[in-house]
């Protein structure tokens, strides 16, 4: 696929765009309005290797559920099985609240002059936040792809989003050369791409799927795994006798 730096002319009432985007002063933005954008905590991730490992262990979790039901009661079973997955689950909150804290923050701070950003939410996270002038940012590079009734039979990448555009990444690139990659999975892209147009800012677009896949990824094995479990409860409990016979 192109994946051409390019322009584009986007209407903030384009609802193929901005339906997602939703955060309390849209509907009184002005110039001179400095905008606060929440974490989306709820989504938090640690590293690649870390979310597989821990998917991973739910998924041997919900595998022994086929075998260990045979071997004790299986009330016992059940109890087992959601020990061991309060552990999985507690140990990975700890280590998300190590990484990130126990609260929500303002990941991303915006006005017409600069943009704030804290560490926790770049993909290289680091301590303390970054601040941007906006006069300082060379551009601001929008992956995303697109999907329309001309192309509802394409399967290439760059049309996998049915509903219009799916941002995959977003990245500040400021007149000196640094390079700033957010994190999809913490700040809310489509919120964010909402206020830079508004307040004019430098943007460029690469119609490309590069970037977004981990977190895709991340997302489809979180969901695998949790079925996979919920499926071992529900084996679990099936063999257990039925009170009312």
């Amino acid at each position: 696929m192109s994946i051409a730096k390019h322009s584009l002319s986007l209407s903030l009432d384009n609802k193929k765009w901005f339906k997602y985007a939703s955060f309390k002063e849209r509907d009184s933005l002005t110039e001179q309005s400095c905008v606060s954008l929440k974490t989306l905590w709820g989504l938090s991730t640690l590293s690649f290797g870390m979310e597989l490992l821990f998917a991973l262990l739910v998924l041997m979790l919900a595998a022994w559920a086929l075998y260990y039901p045979y071997e004790v009661k299986p009330l016992i079973a059940l109890f087992g099985l959601l020990s061991c997955f309060s552990i999985i689950f507690f140990t990975k909150r700890f280590l998300i609240f190590a990484k990130y804290g126990r609260r929500k923050s303002n990941e991303i701070v915006i006005s017409k002059d600069s943009i704030t950003i804290a560490g926790t939410g770049l993909r290289k996270t680091q301590k303390g936040s970054v601040t941007i002038i906006r006069n300082d940012i060379k551009e601001v590079i929008v992956s995303y792809t697109y999907r329309d009734k001309r192309h509802r039979h394409t399967r290439d990448l760059i049309h996998i989003s049915r509903n219009g555009a799916r941002l995959m990444c977003m990245e500040v690139v400021t007149a000196d050369g640094q390079h700033y990659v957010l994190d999809g999975m913490r700040i809310a892209y489509y919120n964010l791409l909402y206020l830079l147009i508004f307040f004019d800012y430098p943007l460029q677009y690469i119609r490309s799927a590069s970037g977004g896949m981990q977190v895709i990824f991340v997302l489809l094995i979180r969901g695998f795994s949790l079925a996979a479990f919920g499926n071992a409860i529900i084996f679990t409990l099936s063999k257990m006798p039925n009170p009312f016979q």
